[in-house]
């Protein structure tokens, strides 16, 4: 279904013969192989996926409908093999996935196919989901959310950064993820100016906010999702920035729906924020498409093109940082539907003091 879509936008395209795919997850993506060495190659006529010994057995269980080619040495070695690649033919690749040896490599077993560099190709069809893809989203933030709430328990003045990262991350795994999406961000104090502040040594003290940015991965779909709480009675200033955070994120939740486009909705809660004065302190663009991986396409910042579509997952999380002060941000992963978002992470964004 999925390399049939490809094959289509090739055809549309009519710039290359056949496309070859380097890079993991998008080769994951369209054959279901999840291991750590493959290519995939599509043309009008053939899908063909190369892998090595060690995997012989994995894709017979999780390629199906694809030519499966185990290579006696390198991957790329068996193209020619394959009798497709006649003086001329045009192989579109992935240029920012291949690496230059890559290249160099395709060259010396392909001299007379003509590469063509492609950016995206894979990355703007799997932008939208399909329902089996977004219930896999959801399974994975049900997962992070209840272990987030398990969590909680565990914050007390003193407690290290890395700890509290650490039983995070326990707790998704014992709840049924298979891993952390990404690196637990977990940053207290002024430790969370730093918008990807990854858990430290630091102590965690009465009085400071907590920036908690985590993530479970579940049958290959991550989620996303950050609070901020505070540990102890939070001061005016605090309060102030989380409500100003909090408004900038309901604003372009109610805004992001099919049609509209990705840099609309980055300015709408962009305007909030520095309609109070603290646009400087909004760096980062308003979020970023999820899914395989935990940044895809598109992406939700003022220089995007992309107009949302229906099954788009994305996030949406505004924050202000200040130097030597702290940090606030809120993040949700919402899917794209026509009438609004369906959000995917259900943790409460009342202000949490504990």
């Amino acid at each position: 279904m999925r390399a049939k879509r490809l094959r289509m936008l090739l055809d549309s395209l009519d710039e290359a013969d056949g496309f070859l795919i380097t890079s993991l997850p998008n080769i994951y993506w369209l054959t279901g192989f999840s291991g750590s060495a493959g290519t995939a190659l599509v043309t009008s006529q053939r899908k063909v996926f190369i892998t090595d010994f060690r995997y012989k057995e994995q894709s017979a269980q999780e390629v199906e409908g694809w030519e499966i080619v185990i290579a006696e040495k390198r991957l790329f070695d068996e193209l020619p093999k394959l009798g497709i690649f006649t003086d001329g033919f045009k192989l579109g690749f992935e240029a920012e996935h291949l690496t230059y040896y890559g290249y160099q490599r395709l060259q010396e077993v392909l001299p007379g196919a003509d590469l063509i560099p492609c950016r995206g190709k894979v990355e703007g069809l799997k932008s939208v989901k399909d329902e089996e893809e977004i219930q896999r989203m959801r399974e994975a933030a049900r997962i992070a959310d209840e272990a987030f709430q398990e969590t909680l328990n565990l914050i007390h003045p003193g407690v290290r950064e890395k700890e509290m990262a650490t039983e995070l991350d326990y707790q998704m795994k014992k709840k049924g993820a298979e891993k952390p999406s990404f690196e637990t961000i977990v940053a207290s104090g002024w430790r969370a100016a730093l918008p990807h502040g990854l858990a430290s040594e630091k102590e965690i003290r009465a009085g400071e906010m907590v920036i908690i940015d985590f993530g479970a991965s579940y049958q290959g779909y991550c989620s996303d999702c950050t609070r901020t709480i505070f540990l102890g009675e939070p001061d005016e200033k605090q309060k102030g920035i989380y409500q100003l955070v909090h408004r900038a994120q309901k604003a372009g939740l109610e805004r992001a729906r099919a049609g509209v486009k990705a840099s609309e909705l980055d300015g709408i809660s962009r305007k909030v924020i520095e309609e109070a004065g603290y646009g400087s302190n909004f760096g980062h663009s308003l979020g970023h498409g999820v899914g395989i991986s935990v940044h895809e396409e598109p992406r939700v910042s003022a220089q995007s093109e992309t107009v949302l579509k229906e099954g788009m997952v994305i996030t949406i999380e505004p924050g202000v940082y200040i130097p030597n002060w702290g940090g606030i941000r809120i993040e949700d992963m919402v899917v794209i539907r026509r009438d609004g978002p369906e959000i995917l992470t259900n943790l409460s964004k009342d202000l949490v003091q504990l």
